[in-house]
């Protein structure tokens, strides 16, 4: 069966929507990461067929750009393919459509190929290379971006400590709740009047139960009428890095 190219549909709940009832950005980031996992396990080599031979992918980056976020009851489409395999990592490449086809967003992102016991990188096998295939077309044709994290004055700080719920099958914390808690560094007037219309993220260490973090933004130089943020994630006792972002804000149309 030809798996290069690997489509998964679903319907914006309740539960995954803001105030405006549009999908929030860290449902979208639930929805490509489920259709990424959908994709393996149609290839042959799922979460837990990867599991019997103590590997598993892990998300390093996130690009996403949205040009109109899906509503409440809105059925949704996330069409994913691989565009690269090179060593211990792939890119993968996604569009997010409406229920007739049309592009409303586009999104790349880099995974890693672990040994889950180690924790550390390893060679991805030619045979699941060839399972997958690659298609080696970008959904979007900016790069990653080199992030830096907020300074200097005016930086807006939010305190969370790591719950249960938070973490995944690979006990750290899942991709999607660093954007949840990065979301609540963004001023009230921008998050009601603009919509994130980009959001980048690098992973750089994994956040286990228990953690006390702090969530960092600040606005950076404006764009014409767009607003942008730089973010930071940090450990609250180390002073370590766990994760960078930016995010672009758009004013909402009348």
């Amino acid at each position: 069966m030809d798996c290069v190219r690997y489509t998964k549909s679903f319907e914006v709940y309740y539960h995954e929507i803001n105030h405006r009832q549009q999908v929030t950005p860290a449902a979208l980031l639930n929805y490509l990461g489920e259709t990424a996992l959908s994709h393996t396990k149609a290839a042959g080599y799922g979460l837990n067929r990867l599991g019997l031979d103590n590997k598993g992918w892990v998300i390093s980056r996130w690009l996403l750009k949205m040009e109109k976020y899906p509503k409440w009851e809105d059925r949704v489409q996330i069409e994913t393919w691989a565009s690269l395999f090179q060593r211990f990592y792939a890119e993968r490449e996604f569009l997010i459509k409406d229920e007739a086809g049309n592009i409303l967003g586009r999104a790349t992102s880099l995974w890693i190929f672990i040994d889950i016991t180690k924790k550390r990188p390893v060679s991805i096998p030619e045979h699941i290379k060839e399972c997958y295939g690659t298609y080696p077309i970008k959904a979007l044709d900016a790069p990653f971006s080199r992030l830096t994290p907020p300074e200097g004055p005016d930086i807006k700080k939010k305190e969370f400590t790591v719950r249960l719920s938070d973490i995944d099958t690979n006990d750290h914390v899942n991709n999607s709740k660093y954007v949840e808690w990065l979301m609540e560094t963004i001023p009230t007037e921008i998050y009601n009047q603009f919509l994130p219309t980009c959001l980048e993220i690098q992973y750089k260490k994994e956040v286990c139960y228990g953690t006390k973090l702090y969530a960092c933004g600040k606005q950076m130089d404006n764009c014409g009428t767009a607003k942008k943020y730089s973010h930071s994630i940090y450990n609250a006792y180390t002073g370590v890095q766990m994760a960078l972002a930016r995010t672009v804000w758009e004013p909402i149309a009348p």
